[in-house]
This record gives structure tokens, C-alpha cells and sequence, in this order.
């Protein structure tokens, strides 16, 4: 009751404006019935990979958030997987490859040892296991390797993915600290964690992977809130960031791009001398915003 309780307790958060944007989900093609969300973005050979979330409901009512499926009867989802240049234009879809990942939520594409990675959720049995996917973009071939959740849970999501050079890790959880470490053909993850186990919920939950940057590695997260007094859902964002050589998670103000709502960031790129958001807006819209790279981390210091 007391995690419910603090959603409406008040947070301040920076209004941050992007002094530009893309929209993704008008670059995709989707099914009828289906809506774009929660993209991510990571770097490759000539450009960019890309991608979009497509489900199959809606939202009504943003304060119950109790879903209209406008496809099917039960929630499902499909990828798309879309190639842009250095600029950040489209090339071309990858259709063969996103269609081996239909099903698949929320994937957060990252680069390991110059290979290109996904973690996503993967629903089964009425809840949800993480998942790590090898993405051969030459041969449009996908590699999906389950992932047990390290406390026995049957849900898991929102895991956030980064390469340390030598290893895959996942921050699992920031407060208290709680990294996993993938080794091939182990599925349990060994752990490190200032806590035995994790707590019940937290308030803020893992949103993009991590991006190498002064010595550390930087996330965003997210915190669902109830907004008064329209008591609806909102989203804040902040950055996280871990520090190696002390084991410190530092920790940003909280920030929305534009006014706060359902705005979900699932993706941290360095563009040029920009900061690239890519980010879903009330599960209907999948946009990217650019955002000038040292105004962004001024506005958004760690502490």
C-alpha cells in the first residue's frame, strides 16, 4: 500500500524540448488493428538499426489503463525492424527478420563485441520471461536464447541491457543495485546485488540500455505516477548511471520531453552532438527526439 500510496505523492520533473523528432511508427507497416510503440535504436555498420513495437490494443481510459484490443481478443504484438542511414533516414525494412520476432515486446537493441543484440519479454502461461536475442542482420536471422528470472519470479520485464566489453550484463534493478551477468549457455545469471533479494516493486523500473559515456554507463528509467488532480497515469524519466570503479548508481532529476504522459523512453543513442531519444507515447506512437547533447546532460545532472 505504501508503494501505491507514494505514486501520488508530488515529483517534479524538467520539461525538456527536443529541437527535433522523428516519427518511427509512420515508417512502418503494421496490421490492421495494431499501433506503434516503445521503439529502441542502436548503432550499425552504415547507420542505424531500428525498431517498433506494433500491439493490438488501446487505452480509453488513461486512468485505469484497461485495454481495447482493436485486433484479436488477447494481447499480442509484433516487430518491426527498420535500417536507416547516418542520417537517420530509412533504407529499408527487414520484413523476414521481423517476422521471426512476432510476439516479442519491447525489444532493446544494444551492440556487444560488434555484434548487434536485443532484449526483450516474451509472454507465457499468463506472465512474461526476458529473453536475449542475436540479430544476424546480413542473413535477416535471429537467435532467441530464454532467460530465467534470477529470483524465481513468472514475470520479469524491463530489463536493461549493456555491454561491458567482456560481458553481457542487464541492470536488473537500481535501488537497491542489482546487475546480472550473461554467460552463454548459463540461463542463470549470475548476480550482483546490494540486496539478497528485490524488493516487492520499485518505484523506478529499468526503460533503455546503457550507453558508455565518461567512464560510466547511463540508462534511463522510468516512475509511474498519478497525476493530480487529473488522477490519471503519467510517466517521469530520469537517468541512471553506473559507476564501475565504486559501484555507485548516480541519479538525474526526473524529465519529460514536452508536457508529462504516458511516455515511455526505451531507447539512449549519441548521435553526432545530439542525444537521441527513441520513445512510445501512450502505446499509440513511436517517435525518436534529438536533443542537444551538452545542454541535455547540464539540464539532467548526477548526483
Amino acid at each position: 500500500m505504501l508503494h501505491k500510496a507514494r505514486r501520488l505523492w508530488p515529483l517534479w520533473t524538467k520539461t525538456l524540448t527536443p529541437r527535433w523528432t522523428l516519427d518511427l511508427g509512420a515508417l512502418v507497416d503494421l496490421p490492421s488493428g495494431y499501433w506503434p510503440a516503445n521503439p529502441s535504436l542502436t548503432r550499425v555498420d552504415g547507420g542505424y538499426l531500428a525498431s517498433v513495437r506494433g500491439l493490438n490494443y488501446v487505452y480509453a481510459d488513461p486512468r485505469r489503463l484497461v485495454p481495447t484490443f482493436t485486433a484479436g481478443s488477447d494481447y499480442h504484438s509484433v516487430v518491426r525492424l527498420l535500417l536507416l542511414d547516418d542520417r537517420l533516414r530509412p533504407v529499408r525494412p527487414l520484413a523476414a527478420l521481423s517476422d521471426q520476432l512476432s510476439g516479442l515486446e519491447d525489444l532493446r537493441l544494444f551492440q556487444h563485441q560488434d555484434r548487434t543484440f536485443a532484449v526483450a519479454s516474451a509472454p507465457r502461461d499468463g506472465g512474461c520471461h526476458m529473453c536475449l536475442v542475436e540479430l544476424d542482420l546480413a542473413h535477416e536471422r535471429a537467435t532467441v536464447t530464454p532467460l530465467a528470472s534470477p529470483f524465481g519470479l513468472r514475470k520479469e520485464k524491463n530489463w536493461c541491457p549493456y555491454s561491458d566489453g567482456e560481458h553481457i550484463r542487464f541492470l536488473y534493478a537500481s535501488a537497491p543495485r542489482i546487475v546480472l551477468r550473461y554467460v552463454p549457455g548459463d540461463t542463470r545469471l549470475p548476480l550482483e546485488a546490494d540486496a539478497a533479494r528485490p524488493p516487492h516493486t520499485f518505484l523506478d523500473s529499468g526503460s533503455t540500455p546503457g550507453q558508455p559515456l565518461a567512464g560510466a554507463t547511463v540508462f534511463v528509467a522510468h516512475r509511474r505516477r498519478v497525476r493530480m488532480p487529473q488522477r490519471d497515469y503519467v510517466y517521469a524519466s530520469r537517468l541512471v548511471a553506473l559507476v564501475p570503479r565504486d559501484a555507485r548508481v548516480r541519479r538525474s532529476p526526473y524529465f519529460s520531453l514536452g508536457p508529462p504522459t504516458l511516455q515511455f523512453i526505451s531507447g539512449l543513442t549519441l548521435h553526432d552532438d545530439d542525444v537521441v531519444l527513441a520513445y512510445g507515447v501512450r502505446d499509440r506512437e513511436a517517435w525518436l527526439a534529438g536533443l542537444d547533447r551538452t545542454r541535455f546532460f547540464a539540464a539532467l545532472p548526477l548526483a
